[in-house]
């Protein structure tokens, strides 16, 4: 659309040159003013349709953030009620931050907590399974296992030993096709 309008001016001030430079003689001819005047008119309405669909995009921008804020009110919600907690590591930082409730699992007063993967290993994994937890991690990575699902013990920050298990997966490869960030669940298993 874009090229079109541009077309048809650079069409309009083509002619309205050759016009101008036809019409030096005294005769009063309206050629420049009517192709000046169509000129405004097509860049007037050029801009109030490109107004127009930019509203329309904006407006359909914001519906989608509103539906997008619901799901995630609605979702921890529904963690929360389930005392399930969610994880997020990033590999190329190697942190991982964690709802609320991943938080309370852990014994942490926070409302979200932020943990480099190496403190979450050695303050909170149990020492007698963290073996078992690393080996699952490089199955995982090695395409050995198609899902990271491991049962452990952690130490709660003031001391408590729970058994939880854990679910991950791949949530995002980096662009030379590396995992980036690993996603998942933790829930608490009471005996």
């Amino acid at each position: 659309m874009r090229l079109i309008t541009y077309f048809i001016l650079c069409t309009i001030l083509h002619s309205t040159i050759l016009a101008s430079t036809q019409s030096m003689n005294e005769t009063k001819d309206y050629t420049l003013t009517i192709n000046i005047i169509i000129a405004i008119t097509i860049v007037t309405f050029s801009f109030i349709f490109w107004m127009y669909k930019l509203k329309k995009e904006i407006l359909r921008r914001k519906l989608i953030e509103e539906q997008l804020k619901k799901n995630v009110i609605w979702l921890n919600t529904s963690l929360k009620k389930a005392d399930i907690g969610a994880w997020n590591w990033d590999l190329r930082t190697n942190i991982i931050t964690g709802n609320s409730v991943y938080a309370q699992i852990l014994g942490l007063d926070n409302e979200e907590i932020k943990i480099s993967a190496k403190d979450f290993q050695k303050d909170f994994i149990h020492p007698d399974d963290i073996s078992m937890v690393l080996q699952e991690l490089e199955d995982y990575f090695n395409k050995t296992i198609i899902t990271c699902s491991a049962e452990f013990r952690i130490r709660t920050k003031d001391g408590k030993i729970k058994k939880i298990k854990s679910n991950g997966e791949i949530f995002q490869y980096d662009s030379f096709s590396n995992p980036a960030v690993l996603f998942g669940f933790i829930k608490e298993i009471k005996e």
